[in-house]
Order: structure tokens, then C-alpha cells, then sequence
């Protein structure tokens, strides 16, 4: 639905007005630390003023970024407080990092003992695990049934067998022959 007060006249007044005397304006893309002084210096042009040095502005923001500080107070007492400070820190400082590889050297060193260490307990373990499961086990005293009473077992586990009393004591010689004498 057209404006019925839309005239070009009853406009002219609500109008934004732009903050540039120059006319249009366009986006522009500078580092970050130039930003400022350069707006700055766009400002002065425009309002048609002579454009001052701008330079200060940029160095401070450059100091700022890169952690140099300018001396804007001029007094040799305030400089040299200041650089007692930077002095002190960096003594500081020296004085972390010595602590820190003192502190890496240690951990090596613990690093080294604790490889030391367990390959110690590998060894230890395969020892063990060897000497646990190849040693022959106890001899229980193990006494030999009379002749009768073996025929009679063997009979009980083979229906069918052809030994007889004779080849149970045969049997039975043989093994008291290999059997170690115990003092009897």
C-alpha cells in the first residue's frame, strides 16, 4: 500500500545524516594496530583540518602489542624503578626455568629407575614362573599293596585280564627292586 505522506519533501528532514563531510564511505580492511590512527587521520581530511602526525598513536599501540612500553613520563627515577622491575623478573625467571630443568632432570632420573625397576620384576617373575612349574613335586610315601590285593583291584578295573597271582608278584618284585631303601 503506497506511503500517502511518502513526498521526497516530508522525508528530507528524518534523513540519517552521515558522519563524513566527504561523502560515501566504503569498508576498508587495515591491521588492527593501524586502525586507530588511521581513523584518526581519515578524521582530520575530512573535516578539512591540517592532519597532525599520527605516528605516536601507532607506535604506543605497537608497543602495547609487542610488550615495549614507551616512557611517557621522562623521568630518569620512574625509568630506572622500571628497569629494577624487568630486572628483578627476569632474575625470576632465570631463577623458574633453572628450577624447572632441575625438576625434569629428577623425573628422568625416576623415569630410568622405574624402567630399572621393572624389568627387574620381569626377571624376578620369570624366575619364579619357572621355578614353580618345573620342580618335581614332593615323593609321598607311597606303600606297595601285597600281591592278592593288587590281583584283586586289577580284576575289579579288567574283567577280562589273563594276569594271575604269579605275574602280580613278579610285579611287585620289580618295583620294591626300583623302589629306594628308606632305612628299613
Amino acid at each position: 500500500m503506497p506511503n500517502p505522506k511518502g513526498h521526497e519533501d516530508s522525508i528530507k528532514n528524518s534523513r540519517f545524516k552521515a558522519a563524513w563531510q566527504s561523502g560515501p564511505t566504503r569498508t576498508i580492511r587495515v591491521p588492527i594496530t593501524l586502525a586507530d590512527s588511521t581513523l584518526d587521520y581519515a578524521r582530520q581530511l575530512d573535516r578539512g583540518t591540517e592532519p597532525r602526525d599520527t605516528s605516536n598513536n601507532v607506535s604506543s599501540e605497537v608497543e602495547v602489542k609487542t610488550g615495549k612500553c614507551p616512557d611517557t613520563s621522562g623521568s630518569i627515577d620512574e625509568e630506572n624503578i622500571l628497569n629494577d622491575e624487568v630486572e628483578s623478573l627476569r632474575q625470576e625467571l632465570e631463577t623458574l626455568r633453572a628450577e624447572n630443568r632441575r625438576w625434569e632432570k629428577a623425573f628422568k632420573g625416576f623415569e630410568e629407575e622405574k624402567y630399572e625397576l621393572e624389568w627387574e620384576v620381569g626377571v624376578v617373575r620369570s624366575l619364579l614362573g619357572s621355578a614353580t612349574c618345573s620342580p618335581t613335586p614332593p615323593v609321598a610315601e607311597f606303600k606297595l599293596l601285597e600281591p592278592p590285593e593288587v590281583l584283586n583291584l586289577l580284576k575289579g578295573k579288567r574283567k577280562k585280564t589273563k594276569a594271575d597271582l604269579r605275574d602280580i608278584e613278579v610285579v611287585w618284585q620289580i618295583l620294591e627292586e626300583l623302589t629306594p631303601d628308606k632305612g628299613n
